[in-house]
């Protein structure tokens, strides 16, 4: 199995941190507040995981194997 893509995206998940950071600053100055564009960053990033995960999910774990993870694993 190949590897490259992997590094390629790691690389390209780096470069975008900094283009994140300049993206959530101008956000604070619109919504005039850096809590309230956390809170739009993290609710977008919620939506885009939940349909990621509708669509590439293979099945939900049952709920004995949900039980039975350590409570940090929740925190």
């Amino acid at each position: 199995m190949a590897t490259w893509p992997y590094y390629l995206f790691a690389i390209a998940a780096g470069a975008m941190l900094p283009i994140q950071f300049g993206i959530n600053a101008q956000l604070a100055n619109w919504v005039a507040s850096p809590v309230r564009a956390t809170l739009v960053s993290f609710v977008v990033g919620a939506c885009v995981l939940l349909v990621a995960t509708l669509i590439f999910a293979r099945g939900w774990p049952g709920a004995e194997k949900v039980g039975a993870a350590p409570w940090w694993v929740w925190v």
